[in-house]
């Protein structure tokens, strides 16, 4: 695993983000945008983060689809009987 890529994780794990945006990590400047960039991609390839939607990730351990539906949509919220 890269340096960038446990940067990335390590930052996740200690703030407790188990779903997250791109913006969200780019904005916290952890890394600069280019090592940000090959890191997000290399934890992509290695499946350590899974994409929900375009900008939009969760880890890979993280399966709680209440929570998934809520963060996909913002405004809405997630009903069940």
């Amino acid at each position: 695993m890269t340096y960038n890529e446990t940067t990335i994780l390590n930052f996740l794990e200690e703030n407790g983000w188990d779903v997250f945006t791109k913006k969200q990590l780019i904005d916290s400047a952890i890394l600069d945008v280019d090592d940000f960039n090959r890191g997000l991609r290399g934890l992509g390839q290695k499946a350590y983060i899974i994409m929900i939607e375009k900008g939009k990730y969760r880890l890979n351990r993280f399966t709680d689809e209440n929570v998934i539906g809520c963060f996909m949509a913002p405004d809405g919220g997630v009903a069940y009987w």
